[in-house]
């Protein structure tokens, strides 16, 4: 990284802004100046900054409702894409008025849907009453009459009988009742009676414990009206609703390629309004600071000086802080997932190792090695694949954007390369939904199939081997990271903990009789190690000597797990097997087939939590602790760029 200073006048600041956002190379930095004045633009870019901002969230808004007609729309047609790099002036005035007619037509059509929709639900919930009134409603006289309607539960056989008796010695000839059970022992009453008796037929009927049947809010009319209005909206809802969704999805069609380059130009406007807030600023001209790769800096000046005559470049010659300088990560594409890993603690600072790459080697070898089943794995990359390609057939709309996140996308190319390890770990091992190849019909060769449940302790050196390399590894990654610092203290910390695993893994080996007896060279070795460990961190450095040992025996878990998810797949079998002898051969399969899904469901969702949970936590323990935790703090490099504009394929 290098850090460069940028002096031009303050006339041509616009162009130049928007130049450096398209090499998209310049980390910014503050770069304010003592005594100098603010620029007096500062008060129209705080104006253009509301003016942008407003536009943007109308546009948002906009992109949120096409997103929810389809995600497949949100991208720019080519012939549109160059649009994204008129001056936002420009682009302001050829969208606002399209924007702001089309933002009131979708809020029309929204507001319609939600009410639509409520309607609906409504509707769903009185149908078993529509039903029930219509029937009721064909016997009562149709003119001169008002309904009252109640409902309570069918608690008394004599309820209507002692209501008509009731009604009858009241208002003789002026009432007709009629009743019918509904679900849930609940009985509904419709009393078709003359208007001058209604209110106090009801105000009876109420203090038999009946309450009135109200009608949705919606629902203006009277009773036998407001039956037939919900029945019609049984069908007339749906096509509406058919006839709106499908406006939108041409409005869609139509707008979403132009929004996407609106709301990006407007992103991209704004990024630089702020941008314009980190420099410094005299009467004529301005000064900007930032940091660049060293391998861009010859192009990035190139570039400059040929479109900006007059500009001044210039190279800070000062040595730099490694908690200043930022800090790129350039990984692989195969790689790139498994940042989600180093980003839940921080950046490390300019000069440590990276740990991507290899967490990308290790992490996978240990799912697979914990998962360590064929039909396991299979369903694991299936599920990955699947996520991968945005869960195509599944109408869960969080599902479907958490898929196309960058996180989301992370997450399931991890899975994905997981379930690869786990098929092949599987294929070692011989597993297939816990049946060995053995009980198959499939014959090994060699040590092929090697079983986990025949040889659990080759399984525990085969796991604390892979531990002792990764740990290794961390303190060679230490020791490089402290010499690139020039920390001596770090460095002799590293080394002496180095050796001290050495020696204690010498000494218990010799004890278990594992290694050659003789614990001499052991102690030899820890003798050697403690002025490293003193001069490096002191008393608590020393106390720690023995933590490097209990981290390389901290992946025996790896062949826990392992073991275990063989064990509860065998017993599972076991479990299967014994329903499947129950009864008849169509009874027993079904049972066996109901538990099999069951079963092996609960076993693979304890494989896939406990392979991520204990791989992860391996990488950030046992890992990270060697070599990144006490280098975290540092800054990432945020190149002031351009946002990409996805396009039409």
């Amino acid at each position: 990284m290098k850090r460069v200073y940028l002096l031009y006048t303050q006339d041509h600041q616009p162009e130049l802004l928007r130049r450096l956002q398209k090499l998209g190379v310049l980390h910014l930095e503050g770069c304010k100046l003592e005594d100098a004045s603010l620029p007096a633009s500062e008060s129209k870019r705080a104006e253009d900054r509301r003016r942008v901002e407003n536009l943007l969230i109308k546009a948002r808004g906009v992109l949120d409702l096409f997103s929810e007609v389809d995600p497949k729309l949100l991208y720019a047609k080519p012939e549109e894409r160059t649009q994204s790099t008129l001056r936002i002036e420009d682009l302001s005035q050829a969208f606002r008025e399209e924007l702001e007619s089309l933002e009131g037509r979708l809020k029309t059509l929204v507001g319609e849907r939600r009410e639509l929709r409520e309607r609906q639900a409504a509707g769903e919930r009185f149908k078993e009453i529509v039903q029930c009134s219509e029937e009721l409603l064909r016997s009562l006289p149709t003119k001169s009459h008002e309904i009252v309607a109640v409902m309570g539960m069918d608690k008394d056989p004599q309820l209507r009988a002692e209501i008509e008796k009731t009604l009858q010695s009241q208002i003789p000839g002026r009432f007709k009742l009629t009743s019918k059970e509904l679900s849930e022992d609940r009985v509904q009453f419709l009393a078709s009676v003359h208007p001058d008796y209604a209110a106090a037929v009801q105000e009876y009927l109420q203090a038999k414990e009946l309450r009135p049947v109200a009608l949705p809010p919606h629902i203006e009319r009277g009773y036998r009206e407001g039956i037939a209005q919900l029945r019609e909206e049984q069908t007339s809802i749906p096509r509406r609703l058919q006839e709106i969704e499908r406006e939108l999805r041409e409005l869609a069609q139509k707008h979403a390629s132009r929004m996407v380059v609106l709301t990006t130009a407007l992103e991209n406007h704004v990024a630089q309004l702020d941008a314009a807030g980190h420099f410094g600023y005299t009467r004529y001209t301005l000064l900007i600071s930032g940091w660049l790769p060293s391998d861009e800096l010859k192009h990035f000046q190139a570039t400059l000086t040929r479109e900006f005559p007059g500009i001044i470049i210039r190279e800070d010659p000062e040595k730099q802080s490694y908690d200043e300088i930022p800090v790129a990560l350039k990984e692989r594409s195969w790689a790139k997932p498994y940042q989600l890993f180093l980003n839940a603690f921080g950046t490390p600072k300019h000069g440590s190792v990276d740990p991507v790459p290899y967490i990308g080697i290790f992490f996978p070898i240990f799912f697979g090695i914990i998962v360590g089943d064929i039909g396991y794995g299979l369903i694991v990359l299936a599920v990955a694949l699947w996520g991968l390609f945005g869960f195509p057939g599944l109408k869960k709309p969080g599902l479907r954007k958490f898929a196309h996140s960058d996180g989301g996308r992370s997450a399931f190319r991890i899975l994905r390369d997981g379930g690869a390890l786990s098929v092949l770990f599987g294929l070692f091992f011989g597993e297939l939904f816990g049946l060995e190849f053995k009980h198959l019909g499939i014959h090994g060769y060699g040590i092929w199939p090697f079983s986990r449940l025949e040889h659990p302790i080759d399984l525990l050196l085969i796991t604390v081997a892979l531990g002792a390399a990764q740990v290794l590894l961390g303190f060679a990654f230490g020791i490089v990271t402290a010499l690139r610092h020039r920390d001596m203290k770090h460095l002799c910390a590293k080394i002496g903990l180095l050796l001290a695993l050495f020696a204690i893994s010498l000494i218990v080996g010799s004890l278990m009789k594992i290694l050659p007896e003789g614990w001499l060279p052991g102690v030899i070795i820890l003798l050697l190690a403690l002025p490293f460990l003193m001069y490096g961190g002191g008393v608590i450095v020393l106390v720690e000597a023995l933590s490097p040992f209990i981290h390389v025996l901290s992946y025996a878990r790896i062949m826990g797990f392992a073991l275990s998810g063989a064990v509860l797949a065998a017993l599972f079998n076991g479990i299967v097997g014994g329903l499947a002898g129950i009864g008849n051969i169509v009874i027993g399969a079904i049972l066996g087939i109901i538990a099999a899904v069951a079963l092996h469901t609960v076993n693979l969702a304890l494989h896939v939590f406990e392979g991520s949970i204990q791989s992860a936590r391996l990488q950030w323990v046992e890992f990270f602790q060697k070599f990144i935790l006490e280098h975290l703090g540092g800054k990432p490099y945020q190149p002031f760029k351009e946002k990409e504009i996805s396009i039409e394929q």
